[in-house]
């Protein structure tokens, strides 16, 4: 009776107004909260994204850069430019077998660019709109040792290098302030670790700056290298590191207008970390937006956890709004040296993440304010490295994976460029024609070791090995 009589109380309440709800309205017909979707389509979930496979090197090569470039204008589909590695027959005085391709990726087709046996094609940077690039060689022609070594620029697309506009200094390309005009930093010291080409750069003196048009190399004493896409603004660091005193490193960021000569103001100063290798930290700077710069910022451990200054510590994706100069966080514990890239308001990144027993390698896009996030794609179980390279036009990416095939024999490590769009992509693999030296030389593969990271055959490395 006592469970009928509170049914019945129940009921007759559920048609009243108590007194004190008496002079409030109770909603008829209440509105579901408005869900806001993204504006950019890769931070949208029920946006399709379309990835291909482009190129898987064989053992013994390793992919170190890529970027997109349009060799005939920007009505034609863009190319790839990679720069590989020949880790496969190590050369103890030389750095290992480096070679410069172009791939065009719609049709399926590549080409080598010739620098001769004794040149070597270390490092490459490409104007914003995609219509310029130079690519930095080690001459080894007449040097017994790395640091003999001579650099010869490249130029392809719309920049040209004339014959007589060589420099007469080792000078390392940063980037392009225009399609014409190529941004470089003096070379104080050239080494070799690992079979690759470390080289340290003057960070205090004066930038030099080609211009095509004329065929000279000026003085630049702003020393900005990253334009952004309407070309109204640029942006660059300086590195102030004495090696006796580490824990006093710092990186200072400027911007100017590009119209206003004498405009230059500073961002930033902020801790520089110090690598303690022959590679020094050079945190990537990209433009999200017109007045949206990019770059990662490193957070050092608190002192006396650390004897090397400025080592440890946090690694964080940031926003900085020029015209406010306040840092929005977007991502943290990232990788020292992991690439990421920019365009339209979106920042594209890779990172690891607890998967199972191990960590897998993730693709993600993030809005300027960190607060949009979308995994774009997920790599397998065999993957050990990830980076994002490039983006053309704000809808397609160049991702780099470098993963172990245990399904013959013996363990092999390859790299793949795989590329990512928002629309349909045309072809599929490239042929590269390309083989490791030890295959050409035909000699038996060095037998594999207990440790994942010495499968590749011969004496070298693995062509990647993950930032600490």
């Amino acid at each position: 009776m006592r469970l009928l009589a509170a049914a019945l109380l129940a009921v007759a309440l559920a048609g009243c107004v108590l007194p004190d709800q008496a002079d409030k309205s109770i909603p008829t017909d209440s509105q579901p909260e408005r869900i806001t979707v993204p504006e950019s389509p890769w931070l949208n979930p029920a946006a399709r994204v379309d990835d291909a496979l482009r190129l898987r090197t064989p053992c013994g090569l390793d992919l170190r850069q890529a970027s997109y470039v349009l060799p005939e204008g920007e009505d034609q589909p863009p190319a790839a430019l990679l720069l590989l590695r020949d880790y496969s027959d190590r050369r103890g005085d030389r750095p290992d077998a480096q070679t410069a391709a172009l791939l065009t990726l719609d049709a399926g087709t590549s080409d080598l660019i010739e620098t001769g046996a004794d040149v070597l094609p270390f490092a490459a940077t490409v104007s914003p709109s995609k219509l310029a690039w130079a690519v930095a060689s080690a001459d080894f022609s007449d040097a017994p040792t790395a640091d003999q070594a001579s650099i010869v620029l490249g130029g392809g697309g719309v920049l040209v290098f004339p014959p007589d506009a060589e420099a007469d200094e080792r000078l390392l390309p940063l980037g392009f302030i225009d399609d014409h005009s190529l941004i470089c930093r003096r070379v104080t010291a050239m080494q070799l670790d690992n079979g690759l080409l470390a080289a340290s750069l003057d960070w205090q003196g004066p930038a030099r700056r080609y211009r095509a048009a004329g065929g000279l190399w000026i003085d630049d004493d702003s020393g900005l290298f990253a334009a952004n896409a309407p070309r109204s603004r640029l942006a660059g660091y300086t590195i102030d590191y004495e090696p006796v005193l580490p824990a006093q490193a710092t990186i200072s960021y400027r911007t100017a207008l590009s119209a206003r000569p004498g405009s230059e103001q500073e961002l930033a100063v902020l801790p520089y970390h110090v690598s303690y290798t022959a590679f020094e930290w050079r945190p990537p700077l990209a433009w999200v937006s017109e007045n949206q710069l990019a770059t990662v910022q490193f957070l050092p451990a608190p002192a006396g956890e650390e004897p090397r200054g400025n080592y440890q510590g946090l690694f964080r994706l940031v926003v900085t709004d020029v015209r406010d100069a306040v840092p929005v966080l977007v991502e943290d514990h990232l990788p020292a040296g992991l690439p990421f890239v920019a365009a339209d308001g979106v920042l594209f990144y890779t990172r690891q993440h607890p998967a199972g027993d191990g960590m897998q390698w993730e693709l993600w896009a993030a809005s300027v304010d960190g607060l949009n996030k979308q995994r774009l794609w997920a790599s397998d179980g065999e993957t050990i490295y990830l980076s994002v390279e490039d983006q053309y036009g704000g809808r397609r990416l160049l991702v780099h994976r470098q993963m172990v095939d245990l399904s013959g024999a013996d363990p092999e490590l390859h790299s793949e460029l795989r590329e990512f769009s928002l629309g349909p992509l045309k072809g599929g693999m490239v042929k590269l024609d390309l083989r490791p030296r030890r295959a050409m030389h035909e000699e038996p593969p060095a037998p594999a070791g207990d440790d994942l990271f010495s499968l590749p055959a011969g004496d070298g490395p693995p062509p990647i090995s993950i930032p600490d």
